[in-house]
Parts: C-alpha cells; sequence; structure tokens
C-alpha cells in the first residue's frame, strides 16, 4: 500500500465518520460528568452542606426505606458518590418499573424520587450502544474504536518524522495549509488520548464476542442476617 492509498483510507476513516466518532465522544465526555448534571436537575439527590461518608447511618436509612413506598421491592441501597449526595435507593413498583428514591445520609429524611431513565442513564446509553440493541449498539461503537486505532497508526506514516513535528508552529501561508497543520499538531498532542479510547473499544467489543476475560471465583457464599447495630436492626451481607 503506497502513501497515496493509505492517505485515502485515513481520510475516508476519519471524514466519512466524523459525525458518528464526534457523537460517540461528545456523549461519552457529558457521560462522565451526569451524575453532576443530575445533581444539578434533581434538587433531591443534593446534600448542602455536604456530609462525611463515614457517618452515614445505614440502619436508620433502611427503616426509612422500608416506611416509605412499603409495597415498592428494594432492589439496592447505594451510597453516595460523592460527600454532597444524597443516599441512592433503586426500587421497583407494582408495574415493575425501577425509579430512585433519595435519602439524607445521616438524618434518613427522605428527600424525593427521581425517574429511572435520568441524565446518566441517557448518555450513557446513547455512548455505550446508541440507544440500539446493546449486542448491536456495543459492536458498531467498538467498530468505530477499530477504525479510529487505523486512524491513528496511518497518521503517523503519513507525517515524516512525526517525533519531531510536536512543537512545530502552524504555517499561515494559506488557509489549507494551516488547517492541515493544525490537524496534525492536534492529532499529535492528542494521541494518548486516542490510544485509550481505541484499547478500551476493542476490549469492549473483543468481550460482547466472546473474549469473556477471566475474574476471581467467589469462594464463600453470600447470605442475609439480621445483626443488631447501635439499637437498630440493619441488613448487612457477610
Amino acid at each position: 500500500m503506497n502513501k497515496q492509498q493509505l492517505y485515502a483510507l485515513h481520510s475516508l476513516a476519519g471524514i466519512n465518520l466524523s459525525i458518528l466518532i464526534c457523537f460517540i465522544l461528545i456523549t461519552g465526555t457529558l457521560a462522565v460528568v451526569s451524575h453532576e448534571i443530575d445533581w444539578l436537575t434533581n434538587p433531591s439527590k443534593r446534600v448542602l452542606p455536604a456530609i462525611d461518608s463515614s457517618k452515614i447511618n445505614w440502619s436508620l436509612i433502611y427503616q426509612a426505606v422500608n416506611k416509605q413506598s412499603p409495597n415498592d421491592l428494594i432492589s439496592s441501597i447505594n451510597a453516595p458518590i460523592d460527600d454532597w449526595f444524597a443516599v441512592e435507593v433503586i426500587r421497583i413498583d407494582k408495574n415493575e418499573q425501577r425509579y430512585f428514591q433519595f435519602y439524607h445520609p445521616v438524618t434518613a429524611k427522605y428527600k424525593g424520587s427521581g425517574r429511572w431513565y435520568n441524565w446518566q442513564r441517557l448518555f450513557r446509553m446513547l455512548h455505550r450502544h446508541l440507544m440500539m440493541p446493546t449486542i448491536v449498539g456495543v459492536t458498531i461503537v467498538g467498530m468505530v474504536g477499530l477504525l479510529m486505532f487505523f486512524s491513528l497508526i496511518s497518521g503517523f506514516f503519513l507525517i515524516p518524522q512525526w517525533w519531531n513535528k510536536f512543537f512545530v508552529k502552524p504555517r499561515t501561508n494559506n488557509r489549507k495549509v494551516f488547517w492541515n497543520d493544525c490537524h496534525r499538531l492536534f492529532g499529535l498532542w492528542s494521541s494518548w488520548l486516542l490510544l485509550i479510547l481505541c484499547i478500551t473499544g476493542t476490549w469492549y467489543l473483543l468481550e460482547l464476542w466472546g473474549l469473556n476475560a477471566k475474574f476471581p471465583e467467589q469462594k464463600e457464599s453470600i447470605t442475609k442476617k439480621w445483626i443488631p447495630l447501635v439499637g437498630h436492626i440493619s441488613l448487612v451481607f457477610k
């Protein structure tokens, strides 16, 4: 494959798929801060002033959760992801629909509820599988990771002595030369990030289609036990 053919394929992967690539990157960026977006849009998630997570009264919270909507199943009780977040409870109603409830970490006061499809889930699902069936969407996103990997490697071959071009100022002879140099410069400086995106995207693609990475097996069975805790009853796993 000569340099001209490589350039044509590099351009094909970068230009023709640019909208899809940008969409995946933007939704991924928003997914990183999606919990904070939920915190801003749903006052029930806020705990102000911030509470040290070590002070969470789990037994009191469990009792409060049981009193609130007693007919709805408790799916999980989750610790706050940060000190200014409320305790998050996932519940399932009589129609088998999941939703969130939020409680103060110390007083266990019920602060409100939230829809299951919040901002965090929206951006995660858009980024991970484009709101498509999982096997289809993850495959498409993973294939984009492979194409980005090709763009990364081919870009190095298309730039003569690329290791000397990190601090070369873009030329201003004309508009086309200027933007070509900017593309080269931004590509070199973002290559480390692009490599991470390529590796993780390819990994998820391989996992989906049978890689089956090994993980330590759980040797001890999980049993539920009722244990008294400071005058209260708490459900813990041991």
